[in-house]
Formats: C-alpha cells, sequence, structure tokens
C-alpha cells in the first residue's frame, strides 16, 4: 500500500488527497519515529495544499500526539480542526479524545476549544463521548455538559455522572 501510494504522490505531487493518506500511513508508524516525521511533514504539505479539511487538521493532531508532541502545532490543528468541522461526528470524537487526553499541558484557547467540541460531542452522543471522557480521566469535563439537558437520558450518564454534576 505505502508503495502505491508513494508512487502516485511522486506522480502528482500536488494532490492533497494523496499527500494526506500516505501522511496518515507513515504517521501510523509509531515504531519508527524517521517514518512518523516524513508522515507529518507529508500531512503539513497536504494541509498546505488543502487548509479546509477538518479531517487533514485531525489527522495532523493525531500524528503530532503519536509523537509525544502537543505543543503549539498540535493544539493550533485541534482548534483548526474544531474551527472547520464544528459538526462532523469523527472531528468531534477525535478532537475531544486528543484534547482531553492533553488537558493539563493546552493553552487556555485550546481549552476552550476542546471544551467546547466535547459540548457538541455530548449531544451527538453522549454514552460514547463520557465512555471516552472516562478513559481520559476527564470525566468531569463531559458530565457538565449535560446539565440542563433536554433530552431523555441514557443509563450511561446516569452511571458515570453523578447527578449533581449534571443539574
Amino acid at each position: 500500500m505505502h508503495d502505491v501510494l508513494a508512487s502516485a504522490a511522486r506522480l502528482d505531487p500536488r494532490n492533497p488527497a494523496v499527500q494526506e493518506v500516505l501522511g496518515a500511513l507513515e504517521a501510523s508508524r509509531v515504531d519508527r519515529r524517521d517514518i512518523l516525521e516524513d508522515g507529518i511533514g507529508r500531512l503539513r504539505a497536504s494541509l498546505r495544499m488543502r487548509p479546509a479539511s477538518p479531517y487533514g487538521w485531525t489527522t495532523l493532531a493525531r500524528a503530532k500526539y503519536a509523537a509525544g508532541d502537543i505543543g503549539p502545532e498540535f493544539q493550533a490543528a485541534l482548534v483548526n480542526a474544531s474551527l472547520l468541522g464544528p459538526n462532523e461526528p469523527q472531528v468531534q470524537a477525535t478532537v475531544a479524545d486528543l484534547g482531553l487526553a492533553a488537558w493539563d499541558d493546552l493553552a487556555p484557547q485550546a481549552r476552550r476549544t476542546i471544551d467546547f467540541m466535547v459540548g457538541q460531542a455530548v449531544r451527538r452522543d453522549a454514552a460514547q463521548t463520557l465512555r471516552l471522557a472516562e478513559r481520559r480521566g476527564r470525566l468531569d469535563l463531559a458530565c457538565r455538559h449535560l446539565a440542563g439537558a433536554s433530552r431523555p437520558s441514557h443509563p450511561t450518564e446516569k452511571q458515570l455522572c453523578p447527578t449533581e454534576a449534571t443539574s
């Protein structure tokens, strides 16, 4: 698969989709730092060509997180993905997951963005988002988005969020 994508990238280096898919594939190689970094470079190139792709930004954020780098570029990727795809379920889930994982190290703007996306994700699928927040040790951040919800609650909500957090 890598060889086919690499050939496509050589034939059409201006194709952002090829760069993004190849970058994502390379960035998944956490066992090889050099390949992971090459993937991050390809993701950056893809985003220069197609900066309005929320999925491209989430892919870059995932790659930076895998590389152990949750600094400004990682945080900017989360913010950009949120701004460009606030209603996209996969963008919501990825931004919420990575943002909650890195919460203690985030700048205030990134925290506000993550909080917004957690709220979006809770409204879309509370049970899934609460399980994600529990895994990341941040139930408090997700549970408070249940307060005042005008929809039927899911058993997971009652199980994971104390009544006082949601009322």
